[in-house]
């Protein structure tokens, strides 16, 4: 294992082993109204500079050392080349503890599906919803992503798809990627900004909890908070 992957494990540990301050405001939090009633669903929000690929999978490594379980919804916004797919395949091997873990992108098949030994994670499952963005949504349904999300975790590239059919769980983190000016994907420098929201009381603990860390130790692994 290299250093940067011992780094990433060690501080997602740390992570996950200080929770956020009792009654502590999370600033930067935005509620979304939700599809159900006039009530938005309990929401956290955190911005995040990350400067380097290392540094994109200290936070799925976060994510995915988080007790996964079903229902677990990621959905992942961005442009081509943004991150979404990296992030994906770095979550993945991180929850099922394999770091050369072939991870291929789901583009074509649009759905692939990974699962652990016994005691390990439920069924991981990582759509690329890319292609039916042109067939106007027309081939969700044969996904039968409604009782997926409901059985396994779920990483969701293009998650646009979603929306207009009422598939968005209430419970979820949507991740957006962006490519800063000053980088691009085949570039030596590789910076990007992510926001990161939670929905529902779960992902509001752990994205409040993340949010507190990189504040205060976030530059040591190329991870800068920026405010909202």
């Amino acid at each position: 294992m290299n250093r940067a992957v011992r780094s990433v494990l060690q501080y997602s540990r740390c992570l996950q082993r200080h929770p956020p301050r009792r009654g502590q405001e999370f600033l930067g939090c935005r509620c979304l109204g939700s599809r159900g009633g006039d009530q938005g669903p309990l929401c956290a929000r955190v911005q995040v500079l990350s400067t380097s690929q290392d540094a994109t999978a200290v936070l799925a490594a976060y994510f995915a050392r988080q007790k996964c379980m079903p229902g677990d919804c990621y959905l992942l916004f961005g442009d081509v080349g943004a991150g979404k797919s990296y992030f994906s395949r770095e979550f993945i091997r991180f929850a099922l503890d394999d770091e050369e873990m072939e991870v291929p992108s789901p583009t074509f098949l649009l759905h692939n599906m990974y699962s652990g030994v016994n005691d390990g994670p439920p069924m991981i499952h990582h759509y690329d919803l890319y292609r039916l963005l042109d067939e106007k949504y027309s081939g969700v349904e044969r996904l039968d992503f409604e009782n997926t999300v409901r059985s396994g975790v779920c990483l969701v590239e293009w998650p646009q798809v979603l929306e207009p059919l009422g598939l968005v769980p209430d419970e979820r983190v949507e991740l957006s990627f962006r490519l800063t000016s000053s980088s691009s994907p085949t570039e030596e420098k590789d910076e990007r900004i992510i926001d990161i929201r939670g929905f529902g009381p779960q992902w509001t603990r752990v994205v409040e909890t993340l949010s507190e860390h990189i504040e205060q130790r976030g530059d040591a692994l190329g991870l800068q908070y920026l405010s909202v």
